[in-house]
């Protein structure tokens, strides 16, 4: 859904929305041949938006819907998790800041096979769904689409992914050891998250920062990052929704992979 935030007159005012009249994107289901029973596979959902166009990241910012896939009837002792999307990048909708995806992009979900399935050879079935959109216009968007794998006895060899999958994944952020602390707290209309890292975390050069959540940063506001004795600390807008940090993560962006950061009520001051 759009974002919660936005009033329905200004997201019209920004754009017109519609129903799919035309390809806005080409989507397909990527994983290795096969897979062994009692173990789990990454899937990868392909998107490529057409030209001038993007697709949203799981917080869209000041308006859009996130890119989903819903699997459908999936096999008994078959299991789906949730949907995980690389670093966004920070793009207009109209004169709106949002995060998204311009080019061809992978997410991953996993699929659990319990040991109890049988080997054979299945078809899973899921529908993708986006809004798509540039400064003139946003189209939603769906598709279905289909995966056929190889389920082995369990304790055989299954493929490995390939190069493709590898290089995507290394591009889903990874949740944080519980070496990694934080605190944040308010000064003014900002944020403060100071980050300590294990001891031997090697900072990127380059970083940056992103909220899974919509009440965490203010859309369009790029955080500062600055190197302390103790790690980093991100200075950042205050969404002007910002309440209850307690479902809010953010996402640091330079190491490879990124880094999933849970802030936690316990940690607010």
């Amino acid at each position: 859904m759009f974002n919660r935030y936005r009033t329905t007159a200004v997201v019209l005012a920004a754009c017109t929305c519609s129903a799919q009249a035309e390809s806005t994107a080409e989507v397909k289901l990527l994983a290795p041949p096969s897979v062994a029973a009692g173990s789990t596979v990454e899937v990868a959902l392909e998107l490529t938006p057409a030209e001038s166009l993007h697709v949203y990241y799981i917080n869209p910012g000041e308006m859009g819907q996130a890119v989903a896939l819903d699997w459908q009837d999936l096999p008994e002792g078959i299991t789906a998790g949730e949907l995980r999307f690389p670093v966004p990048h920070r793009v207009k909708t109209g004169e709106l800041p949002t995060n998204g995806y311009e080019e061809t992009t992978l997410f991953f979900s996993q699929l659990n096979i319990a040991p109890s399935v049988e080997p054979g050879s299945y078809t899973f079935k899921a529908k993708a769904s986006w809004l798509a959109c540039n400064d003139n216009q946003c189209l939603v968007g769906g598709d279905e689409v289909e995966l056929k794998l190889e389920v082995v006895a369990q304790g055989e060899t299954a493929s490995e992914p390939s190069t493709q999958l590898a290089q995507g994944l290394i591009l889903i952020p990874t949740d944080a050891s519980t070496d990694w602390k934080s605190s944040v707290k308010k000064e003014g209309e900002k944020w403060l998250i100071n980050l300590t890292p294990p001891d031997n975390w090697e900072s990127p050069e380059e970083l940056d920062a992103f909220s899974e959540t919509s009440d965490f940063f203010q859309p369009g506001s790029v955080p500062s990052i600055q190197r302390t004795d103790s790690g980093l600390q991100i200075s950042v807008e205050a969404s002007e929704y910002s309440k209850d940090l307690s479902a809010a993560k953010i996402v640091l962006a330079g190491p490879t992979p990124p880094i999933r950061i849970p802030i936690s009520l316990e940690t607010q001051k």
